[in-house]
């Protein structure tokens, strides 16, 4: 995907002639003819995939519903991983396009904790984080690097404490072996639940189970390297809750053209 911000550099590096390319042609991620990586084949050369009816036996399917049902439908489907004992912090992962709006990353993040967190108490001690609020046992996602801490931007973890230290709100999250310590305002500034992310952010990650919610409304957002970049997050399973039209309408949208002039 394009940066956020201005620019193409890493595109126009490559077009331009002047640096060796290795092209990466084998697939790792998932199974080599299996359902994903056909797909993600089918993408990258224009071409609609092969999108069956929601099973949870399948490895890639399609819930289709109306964007105003698209959030709780997808709701369901997380309940369904986790009741099948699927890990709703290592082994799974709600992505979608954009942050705001009924289907978007806030909005999911409000609805999830009490389905995928099983430590989950509304009446329990929270504490505000990025983009919405945090609990014990939450997921979050490291948003900057902190070199003091040894957390970089991009590292999931877990919220294992939120208490009092010498008056002041004092708030500790696990990423992996490492433990590291937050105030309120470090907390506030640096972490953001992660049940779901963007597509965006998702770009290096994989996850075993990937839903992604993926609605006719989120037109701007619907590209075919956003697409590609969703489904592909996934290794063993992945799960388009939302719009076959709106499948079709990444695929034949190729994205924004940038004119930097590096080339």
């Amino acid at each position: 995907l394009p940066p956020v911000s201005y620019g193409q550099p890493f595109t126009d590096m490559l077009a331009s002639g002047r640096f060796p390319v290795v092209r990466l042609s084998k697939i790792l991620r998932q199974s080599e003819g299996g359902a994903i990586a056909k797909a993600c084949q089918a993408i990258r050369d224009g071409r609609v995939p092969v999108l069956p009816p929601y099973s949870k036996e399948r490895e890639l399917s399609i819930l289709e519903v109306p964007d105003a049902d698209a959030a709780a439908a997808l709701v369901d489907v997380v309940k369904e991983v986790v009741r099948e004992g699927g890990d709703p912090f290592a082994g799974l992962q709600v992505l979608a396009p954009m942050k705001k709006g009924a289907c978007g990353v806030h909005s999911l993040n409000h609805m999830l904790p009490p389905i995928a967190n099983p430590d989950f108490d509304p009446a329990s001690p929270s504490c505000k984080l990025l983009g919405g609020i945090g609990r014990v046992g939450d997921k979050v996602q490291q948003m900057r690097n902190n070199y003091e801490k040894g957390v970089l931007n991009g590292d999931q973890g877990r919220l294992i404490a939120i208490g009092d230290a010498r008056r002041q709100l004092h708030i500790v999250a696990a990423f992996g072996a490492l433990e590291a310590a937050y105030t309120a305002a470090e907390a506030a500034a640096e972490l953001s639940p992660a049940y779901a992310v963007t597509i965006h952010r998702s770009q290096g990650s994989e996850w075993p189970t990937v839903v992604v919610c993926l609605p006719l409304g989120a037109r701007r957002m619907l590209t075919r390297n956003l697409l590609y970049t969703a489904i592909s997050r996934g290794k063993c399973r992945v799960v388009i809750v939302g719009s076959r039209k709106a499948i079709e309408r990444a695929i034949a949208t190729l994205g924004c053209q940038r004119f930097s002039g590096v080339k």
